[in-house]
């Protein structure tokens, strides 16, 4: 599974720098890319920005706004 998942980030995604999955609250997956590691500070607004309208499309659907 590593492997493909490092081929379709390095064909696909080439500006990703890490992917960290955890399942049961157990991280079962980490791995980064292009030259960056669990130390590195990046920018995530744009992940921010997806988050936060998910979480507002859910509140809108229950109702809560």
């Amino acid at each position: 599974m590593k492997d493909k998942i490092r081929q379709v980030v390095c064909e696909q995604y080439s500006n990703t720098l890490g992917i960290i999955a955890y399942k049961d609250n157990k991280k079962v997956y980490e791995e980064y890319f292009n030259n960056a590691n669990k130390d590195e500070s990046i920018h995530t607004f744009s992940i921010a920005k997806s988050v936060v309208s998910i979480l507002i499309g859910i509140a809108i659907d229950k109702g809560y706004i």
